[in-house]
């Protein structure tokens, strides 16, 4: 079995690290993956570089440098131009010793920016190694490539009804059957993006997003951008800001789901889509006024990333970082939260996580009870999951055990999730019977420092207690 290598997007830099033996600064993993520049095989953590400003979307050398060190080891950047803004970027993100991550600009469609600018672009940066080279979104495509207008939309031909919606005529269609490089359909459009990459640079890794708005909440179009864009996708992310939209953060389970889900159909269809990586898009930034809270608590940052990584994710993003220099306190705290997930995944002095994550996933023995508190979550989107969720990692064969569990038990009396949340007392079943094993906490997502309680393991099995949205990583040790 190919071993999963995990990419942790964080959107930030990183921190400089020696060259890799496998792609994405991973070990093992996809046959297609090529060796990455400047980095050991620690998990990738990225920022999208935070000074991003719609058209400009200048490079900000100050908050490259502020987030270059710390385990975070990858940058991702929206160029602003067609020529020279990509390569330049590439260059200052070699110079801090990490993988640069080049956003393809889908709004340059709308800016005059024909076929031949964008393989010119496309050769620039393929030249000086964009790690992960881009990011298409298919929800959003439309927005541009599917008006039916000419001036708006270049590439909108009315006079072909065979490229026609049938159930709205006036718009063209998400995806064509007969022709799946139709470039006035989104899918269409994408592949034709993605296929210039590949001529440029065959090693180039692609980066695909189902979306995050109401044009993609129809599972079956995961399943068709999946299924027609594995050929040229390397990675597949997921937006979820439950605090930013409102929802409990049993969103988190619901869009992993998904993911398991629209990849078994894909599966079904005869599509390989083994060697393709998924995470979990979480939030980093201040959220709108309309919302009570200002910046995401230091605590959440902390869960979400666990949580994430126990459900299975094999990698963490967040968005986006606008506010790094920031000097309120709140601000701070976040970015400070997201450091120190990196410093515990990624830095060999610390709890040094990576190791065990990298590893090949060992057979799933571990099982959790709930002895006190609530045992599932409410209804979301009609799906109700148990509060605690685990994970077994190992440190190669003979490594030690590592269990991530993450309690989803949450206070929420908005509708249709209805739940009193609250602690939870579970029991964790399935490890070895050795007399004299102990279960450390290495992690717990609600106290960033160094937290040192050791709980003896008997009869194979332990029980600790949780607070409502709480993720915590145990060594087992003899």
């Amino acid at each position: 079995m190919l071993r999963i290598r995990l990419i942790v997007f964080f959107f930030l830099v990183l921190c400089p690290v020696s060259t890799v033996r496998a792609g994405y600064g991973l070990a093992g993993g996809n046959p297609k993956a090529v060796p990455p520049q400047y980095h050991s095989d620690e998990l990738f953590i990225t920022l999208f570089n935070s000074s991003y400003k719609l058209v400009t979307c200048h490079y900000d050398a100050a908050c490259a440098a502020y987030f270059s060190r710390d385990g975070i080891n990858n940058l991702f950047y929206y160029p602003f131009n067609k020529t020279t803004s990509a390569p330049l970027f590439l260059r200052n993100a070699r110079a801090l010793g990490m993988n640069g991550v080049v956003w393809v600009p889908e709004f340059w469609v709308t800016q005059g920016f024909d076929g031949q600018d964008y393989e010119r672009w496309v050769g620039f940066s393929a030249r000086h190694h964009a790690n992960l080279f881009a990011w298409y979104m298919p929800d959003e495509l439309p927005s541009n490539l599917m008006r039916p207008n000419r001036r708006t939309n270049p590439i909108y031909d009315p006079d072909n009804p065979r490229l026609r919606d049938p159930e709205n005529p006036s718009r063209p269609w998400f995806f064509n059957p007969r022709n799946p490089d139709a470039q006035n359909t989104a899918i269409g459009r994408t592949r034709w993006y993605a296929k210039r990459i590949r001529n440029a640079d065959p090693e180039a890794h692609i980066i695909f997003s189902p979306g995050n708005g109401e044009a993609m909440s129809d599972l079956e179009r995961w399943v068709t951008t999946l299924e027609h864009l594995s050929p040229y996708c390397d990675v597949w992310i997921r937006g979820a800001y439950p605090t930013w939209v409102g929802r409990p953060r049993t969103m988190l389970l619901y869009e992993y789901g998904q993911w398991v889900e629209c990849r078994e159909r894909v599966k079904d269809r005869g599509v390989d889509v083994n060697d393709i990586y998924f995470l979990l898009l979480l939030e980093s930034f201040k959220v709108p006024a309309s919302n009570p809270v200002n910046f995401i608590p230091p605590e959440i940052i902390r869960f979400d990333a666990y949580a994430s990584l126990t459900l299975g994710s094999q990698g963490l993003m967040w968005w986006e970082g606008k506010n790094w220099n920031n000097p309120d306190a709140n601000a701070q705290a976040m970015y400070s939260a997201i450091r120190g997930v990196a410093g515990e995944i990624n830095v060999p002095q610390g709890v040094h996580l990576a190791p065990c994550l990298l590893a090949d996933e060992p057979k799933q023995t571990v099982t959790a009870q709930v002895l006190k508190g609530p045992a599932r979550t409410g209804l979301y989107r009609g799906r109700s999951y148990d509060t605690i969720q685990v994970r077994l990692k190992q440190q190669g064969d003979k490594g030690p055990l590592y269990l991530f569990v993450a309690n989803f038990s949450e206070k929420w009396d908005k509708r249709p999730f209805q739940s009193k949340g609250g602690a939870v007392k579970a029991r964790f079943a399935g490890f070895p019977s050795n007399c004299g094993l102990k279960a450390e906490v290495v992690v717990d997502s609600r106290s960033p420092a160094s937290v040192s309680r050791v709980i003896t393991v008997e009869d194979g099995a332990f029980t600790d207690e949780f607070e409502e949205l709480t993720a915590r990583v145990y060594r087992i040790t003899d």
